[in-house]
């Protein structure tokens, strides 16, 4: 952005706008600035670090593989994981019998990145995923594909990344899944630790 600020609003529910100067009318309107490369930034890092096994706390487990994860980003997109987060529940999580690799697979990247790749020939084994982790955002992009209708709001994997963004504000702002204090003068942060 090069120092420059930019204003951001809703224009609808789904879709976010950004200008160089506030869109006319808004004056009095509850405006959002950001960065807009911050999403992006910071799933770029999260993916680095899941790669390298680094800070990841949860380990799932489908057929002869393990996948390595952050708890919190998939609780952001996955009310299964968000009621584990809620419970305390931790450890390995066995997916055999709940969905394929091809389903979890394409959650897990979506989680990570925002995007997913949804074909007529996968959408359905995808959405079965989505349904059974409770992904509402996933199983209503291979809706639209299995219905033959691309959905015209759908949201850009950017834009995505950013909804799981808010996600993961909420569980901090309610304090699930994040088991780390530190204190700095009279604040107090709240963080994931993570396991080495």
């Amino acid at each position: 952005m090069n120092g420059r600020v930019r204003f951001c609003y809703l224009k609808t529910r789904q879709a976010m706008s950004c200008t160089d100067s506030p869109p006319e009318g808004a004056v009095g309107q509850q405006l959002e600035l950001r960065n807009e490369g911050h999403a992006d930034g910071f799933f770029a890092v999260a993916q680095q670090l899941r790669e390298q096994r680094h800070l990841v706390d949860m380990v799932v487990t489908l057929g002869l593989r393990d996948y390595d994860a952050h708890s919190a980003i998939l609780a952001a997109v996955s009310s299964v994981f968000r009621q584990r987060l809620e419970c305390g529940e931790h450890g390995a999580v066995e997916l055999d019998g709940v969905t394929t690799p091809c389903g979890w697979e394409a959650i897990l990247n979506f989680a990570y990145t925002g995007e997913l790749e949804a074909t007529p020939e996968k959408a359905g084994e995808i959405l079965d995923a989505a349904e059974a982790l409770g992904v509402p955002r996933v199983a209503e992009i291979c809706k639209a594909v299995l219905i033959g209708m691309e959905a015209e709001d759908r949201l850009s994997p950017e834009d995505e990344k950013w909804e799981t963004l808010r996600g993961l504000e909420e569980l901090y702002e309610k304090g699930i899944g994040w088991d780390l204090e530190l204190k700095a003068e009279e604040d107090i942060y709240q963080g994931e630790q993570g396991r080495a």
